[in-house]
């Protein structure tokens, strides 16, 4: 029995490496790489892509339609190899251009966050986006924390200093609480931990290349 444990322990971690190497292979930005990881990783139950421009001619719109068709058919390629189900209405051709596609690895949960979104429902889709409960208590009201000034104005410079040295920041999709934002940055560097272990080419390429503060919505 302790051997068939052990074999079954091997074999997840062996798929686990061969699903991380296809994304960190994949033509898909940092970003989005990251996003899927974390899915992978069970860190989210449901990981949110997508892309928008408003185009202001059809020259403009015939650019962005082609870039976001490779980019959105790149994603649903990606998740196919993986297994995961996604939920979308396609890319959009109009004033603006662009898509949204909802990932999950069940069903289930694919059907609760594409009916959380439908019906705006900001405190579901935050959780399972895998967002920590206050910040997404917070979102969206006075209590939130705007980041980015927030380490310009309202810390000392030795805190400053730490946190960009630490670089949990690239790891942060959220929008943090102003009462919170400690211990809401404590489970940001459990995802730097676990990423630095389980796709450490990922997340060389995090560390050189993203910069992630504040998302405009979840």
């Amino acid at each position: 029995m302790e051997n068939l444990e052990r074999f079954q322990i091997e074999r997840r971690e062996n798929e686990n490496e061969k699903e991380i190497d296809k994304i960190e292979s994949c033509p898909l930005r940092t970003g989005k790489k990251l996003e899927l990881a974390l899915l992978l990783l069970d860190r989210k139950k449901v990981a949110y892509l997508g892309n928008h421009k408003i185009v202001e001619n059809d020259k403009e719109k015939q650019k962005f339609i082609e870039e976001f068709s490779q980019e959105f058919e790149s994603i649903k390629k990606i998740c196919e190899e993986l297994g995961f189900l996604y939920s979308t209405e396609g890319l959009k051709k109009e004033d603006i251009v662009g898509f949204n596609i909802s990932i999950s690895k069940n069903e289930e949960d694919l059907i609760k966050f594409t009916n959380a979104e439908k019906e705006r429902d900001d405190k579901t889709m935050g959780l399972m986006l895998g967002y920590p409960e206050t910040a997404v208590g917070a979102y969206n009201s006075d209590r939130a924390l705007v980041f980015e000034t927030f380490l310009k104005e309202d810390i000392s410079e030795n805190e400053r200093k730490e946190l960009e040295e630490e670089k949990a920041i690239k790891f942060l999709g959220f929008q943090p609480s102003k009462e919170h934002w400690r211990e809401e940055l404590n489970q940001v560097r459990e995802d730097q931990k676990l990423i630095k272990e389980e796709a450490p080419r990922l997340y060389e390429e995090v560390m050189e290349k993203l910069w992630r503060i504040n998302k405009d919505k979840y």
